[in-house]
């Protein structure tokens, strides 16, 4: 009786072990893929240098309020023209500052179903976030999934192969534009091009 307990306790103990063992990986998975950018690195449509904390999650807040309503106002019927394939970034402006596909280092966005979107370098995701477009008045919401990331709001000038995002004044975006082409793949990284992640040099390898 003495072994069968002895046993037993080494089962429990060797289950504990694992369990634990378990958890320590995931957690150790979570915290690889949660790794937290600076803002300037993960999203290049950052524009938010005067805003403070306080400012951005009331933004946010009130930007979540109005997501939800319009997103219920959309006829679910509605082909969403935006979701097909990717947006490459071909050029935006951002003040008096201006960016072309050489100095964006393979910047993409993707809109998908269910009002989601992601958005990353080559293909690497770095963000993810919910938007609406309502076409009525042609205006394109973000709200980033970042609780640190102020929302935007764009009017949509679009065609089958580009789009257009003129930035409003709603949360300050009125000093952006924004030109993006569609693709069907993720951007090809040049060979020899390594990025840090804020408009550093390229680094041959």
């Amino acid at each position: 009786m003495k072994y069968i307990n002895l046993s037993i306790i080494l089962f429990f103990s060797v289950l504990i072990s694992c369990k634990q063992s378990e958890t320590q990986t995931t957690s150790d998975k979570a915290s690889l893929t949660t790794k937290v950018l600076p803002v300037m690195e993960k999203y290049i449509f950052h524009n938010q240098f005067a805003n403070n904390e306080d400012l951005i999650q009331q933004q946010r807040a009130a930007a979540l309020s109005i997501l939800d309503h319009r997103i219920k106002q959309v006829d679910p019927t509605m082909t969403n023209v935006l979701a097909k394939d990717m947006w490459h970034v071909d050029a935006f402006l951002r003040g008096s500052e201006m960016f072309f596909a050489s100095d964006v280092h393979g910047f993409w966005f993707k809109f998908e179903d269910g009002h989601k979107y992601a958005y990353g370098s080559y293909k690497e995701t770095y963000g993810t976030g919910k938007f609406v477009y309502t076409t009525d008045n042609n205006l394109l919401l973000l709200l980033d999934d970042d609780q640190r990331i102020k929302p935007q709001e764009f009017e949509v000038k679009y065609n089958e192969s580009a789009l257009v995002l003129v930035g409003q004044s709603t949360y300050g975006d009125n000093s952006m534009q924004i030109k993006m082409l569609r693709q069907a793949n993720y951007p090809q990284k040049p060979a020899g091009e390594e990025w840090d992640g804020n408009g550093g040099d390229d680094v041959d390898e």
